[in-house]
């Protein structure tokens, strides 16, 4: 039986467990957690990120091909001044591989394949921070919008999706519109020639 046929078939059993949160911390009694939905996605995930998922097709890119049209973006983001050079990370031990990759995979560090986004110059104080506005403000606070902000020439405006992330909580955010950043110390992430939706995924799962 195919892994999505495994999956497909128990459907029903996996969207239908649910989980009441623990007693302990504020707010967090007796509410319900969709446990199925999130042990299934994560299964999705690692399934995924082993190549278990759906078939290995010979023909795919390889991963070694691939890593080198990112390098090649990110020296020519350094050249254009928009992103600093990053120092050389260390190889990958042997020791550090939790296990076998299909042929043509590799394994990276995650700082190889995206770019961190400096914003310092345009992020907004907590207490300016308003309830309505114009545009919304992203913070690493637990709430996906912290408020809103009408100073235009704050908003970082996307071509493409970023991840957020807070150095403190270690919440994780997928974002996909224009936004004012907080300044209570997140980072903002631009994955390089990859699936932004991926990333956040596995960015996730290891956080």
């Amino acid at each position: 039986m195919s892994v999505e046929k495994l999956i497909v078939d128990h459907m029903e059993t996996w969207t239908s467990a649910l989980q009441t949160r623990s007693t302990a911390g504020r707010g967090s009694s007796g509410k319900i957690d969709l446990y199925g939905i999130k042990k299934l996605r994560e299964l999705i995930l690692e399934l995924a990120v082993r190549g278990k998922l759906v078939p290995q097709d010979p023909n795919d890119e390889p991963a070694s091909d691939l890593l080198k049209r990112i390098a090649a973006e990110k020296a020519e983001l350094v050249k254009q001044g928009k992103i600093k050079k990053q120092k050389p990370l260390p190889e990958i031990s042997e020791e550090e591989k939790p296990f076998e990759l299909p042929e043509g995979w590799e394994w990276v560090h995650l700082p190889d394949i995206y770019c961190s986004i400096s914003e310092s110059s345009r992020k907004i104080k907590s207490s300016e921070i308003l309830p309505e506005g114009k545009y919304p403000v992203i913070e690493q606070s637990q709430e996906f919008i912290s408020g809103y902000c009408n100073n235009e020439c704050l908003l970082i405006k996307l071509n493409n999706p970023v991840i957020v992330f807070g150095d403190h909580t270690r919440n994780i955010k997928f974002i996909d519109f224009d936004f004012v950043v907080g300044a209570d110390g997140v980072k903002i992430l631009s994955p390089i020639l990859i699936c932004e939706r991926f990333f956040f995924g596995c960015y996730d799962h290891l956080n």
